[in-house]
């Protein structure tokens, strides 16, 4: 059985990071036919009508002093990084937002210094350097904060990492006594019903039925939602269950080398410093993941 066990590990840990790797490329295929905001509106409730039903049953088990907690985690976790990103990435290409993406552990330690007292070991703080250095290698930084893409854009995916680690910081000190399949389906009880109004407000079925590509990038969204985001967690869950939070979180290091992978796989042009920038990240995260809480 525990032979069994560890083969599946093996399996989903590269299937997991695939997944999540994937999803800046499903962004960009599924913004050729849809608004930023419509595609974000369809991620979220194709995630919700996976995982509603799930939170239907769980509601009555909560607290009222719960409703904070996943607030939050639906929220910053979910709900507006999902809008973030769709508007970034009509400028900066999918491996350059999955690379940034990676940022998020480095914001989820910051946030939890400033906001929830966790100690900062010196050796983070250089890893928190390092992601930052190669966050400037990556973007192609010069002339000040000019950089090789709209900073608008940039800034957008940096608040999205913000709300990430918010979010997990939230689960952690606010949620901790939830268990996670509770707070994602709950989340998205929180989270589907204000989809729904929002595309029906927005006429959300026009660019799929008017536009030459809109069944394709209807597609695209439906699988950032169940696969990316409703799919994911399960998965994630399952194998945090199985090996504990220091292996699970090992496929934070896969997740931008698959996006950047993808990226020159469909044509986007990266040059030798944005790997460096890559690697450097990389490094960050690991030295930040290794090191135990002062």
């Amino acid at each position: 059985m525990k032979i069994l066990e560890k083969a599946g590990v093996l399996i989903v840990l590269p299937l997991l990071a695939l997944i999540w790797g994937s999803s800046f490329i499903l962004i960009k295929k599924a913004l050729i036919a849809l608004p930023s905001p419509i595609m974000a509106g369809y991620r979220i409730l194709f995630a919700s009508a996976i995982l509603m039903p799930i939170g239907w049953q769980r509601l009555a088990a909560l607290k009222t002093k719960d409703w904070r907690g996943i607030s939050i985690v639906a929220f910053a976790g979910s709900g507006i990084p999902a809008f973030l990103f769709a508007y970034a990435q009509r400028d900066i290409p999918s491996a350059i937002a999955g690379c940034l993406n990676s940022l998020t552990p480095l914001f989820t330690l910051l946030i939890g210094f400033l906001l929830f007292g966790r100690g900062m070991h010196s050796y983070k703080t250089t890893g928190i350097a390092l992601g930052l250095i190669g966050a400037v290698l990556l973007l192609g930084m010069h002339h000040g904060i000019s950089t090789d893409y709209p900073l608008l854009s940039v800034i957008l995916i940096l608040i999205a990492c913000m709300g990430y680690g918010l979010s997990t910081n939230t689960i952690k000190y606010l949620c901790g006594h939830l268990d996670p399949i509770t707070i994602s389906s709950v989340s998205m009880v929180i989270l589907g019903p204000l989809a729904i109004l929002f595309l029906y407000s927005q006429r959300a079925w026009a660019p799929v039925l008017d536009h030459p590509h809109g069944l394709p990038s209807l597609g695209y969204a439906a699988l950032l939602g169940i696969l990316n985001t409703a799919l994911a967690n399960v998965i994630f869950m399952w194998l945090n269950h199985q090996t504990g939070p220091v292996f699970s979180s090992s496929v934070t290091y896969f997740i931008p080398v698959i996006a950047f992978f993808w990226g020159i796989l469909d044509g986007e042009s990266l040059d030798i410093s944005k790997l460096a920038g890559l690697l450097l990240i990389i490094l960050g995260i690991f030295i930040i993941s290794r090191v135990k809480e002062e």
